[in-house]
């Protein structure tokens, strides 16, 4: 099979060459102190308290989702402030993320397609449709365009399937019309979770026998397949088994039968199989749930969430002085927006 070329006009003609007009957006300075918002949040030398009685009933609604389970142990606090105060403060979101949520965006609106307009052209126009309509800032970004570019070229190139493809049709609810299975949600309780599980599907096939395919979309450069045989560890990671068995299971709870569930690698060029059927793994999926379940309950009881000072940690360092700011989860914020939330430790 020869080698399929995208050049960078071929997919995204002249964007490379657009200029963004720059949106001056000043403020005035707060001068009336009195009037500002009571602090959500305190910063202790160990944890963090919850303040405001709003929030803590947003924590205590808040649903389970398979990344709780690696962020909520890794560092509660972490946690707590990537939820819930990161969001309500200007930031920039690390690049990694945005070309996942490019990738992920043109992935959902190509298999909205009928199977006879789903071609290299149309998935090359959607991308670009995308990010004018969504990520402009990445326009004159060269690095972000030609890692774009390197994940259709991946994705063709690697042969997933995607012309013959029949997303499933999903019924939810029994009161409505069927969903077309991409970014499907899914909902129920895992094992003995006092919360609801929670999480998009990437997309779901209907198979020749009647039974769905889940898809995922992994967009890392690298492929850390996990073996079942093994013991689960930083080296043999869970994380997206857990993910694809916890949406097995989701669906099965909604009269749906899954056989299979399969990850692919547009960048890394490659496919990993979950084994949905394992029962010994679909155990260690409900035990995760519930002992994340009941250390979230825990902390909130106490109104205490712990600094853990785990690498991937991106407050620890800058809240404690108990640990150092980590070189994997550098934080490009201001200290004026933070305050205006955060009461800081003296």
């Amino acid at each position: 099979m020869s080698k399929l070329e995208f050049t960078i006009d071929d997919i995204f003609g002249d964007s490379l060459n657009l200029k963004l007009e720059k949106e001056s957006n000043v403020q005035e300075p707060i001068v009336n102190k009195v009037d500002e918002k009571p602090k959500l949040i305190k910063v202790m030398k160990d944890g963090i308290i919850i303040l405001s009685e709003e929030l803590m009933n947003k924590v205590k609604k808040k649903n389970l989702s398979a990344s709780t389970i690696s962020s909520f142990f890794q560092c509660p606090a972490d946690w707590l402030m990537d939820s819930f105060i990161l969001p309500l403060i200007d930031h920039e979101e690390p690049i990694y993320f945005v070309r996942g949520h490019i990738f992920h965006d043109a992935m959902e609106n190509f298999f909205r397609l009928s199977k006879k307009n789903r071609n290299r052209k149309t998935l090359s126009q959607i991308t670009m449709k995308v990010i004018k309509d969504k990520y402009k800032n990445v326009l004159n970004d060269k690095e972000t365009m030609m890692w774009v570019k390197e994940a259709l070229q991946g994705y063709i190139e690697t042969g997933f399937p995607y012309k013959d493809v029949t997303v499933a049709q999903i019924i939810k609810d029994e009161h409505k019309g069927p969903e077309l299975g991409v970014e499907i949600f899914v909902k129920g309780k895992l094992g003995d979770t006092t919360k609801n599980v929670v999480g998009f599907i990437d997309r779901v096939d209907q198979q020749a026998d009647g039974t769905l395919q889940i898809v995922d979309y992994k967009s890392g450069g690298k492929i850390y397949p996990f073996d079942p045989s093994k013991e689960i560890s930083d080296s043999n990671d869970f994380g997206y088994w857990r993910q694809q068995l916890a949406y097995t299971m989701l669906l099965e709870q909604a009269g749906h039968k899954v056989s299979r569930a399969i990850l692919e690698f547009p960048i890394a060029k490659g496919t990993v199989e979950v084994d949905v059927f394992n029962e010994n793994l679909r155990k260690q999926v409900e035990k995760d749930f519930e002992a994340v379940d009941s250390a979230l309950n825990k902390c909130i009881e106490n109104n205490f969430f712990p600094f853990n000072g785990h690498f991937f940690c991106k407050w620890c360092g800058m809240l404690s002085p108990n640990f150092k700011i980590s070189k994997y989860g550098n934080l490009n914020v201001s200290w004026a927006d933070l305050s205006q939330y955060v009461e800081h430790l003296q």
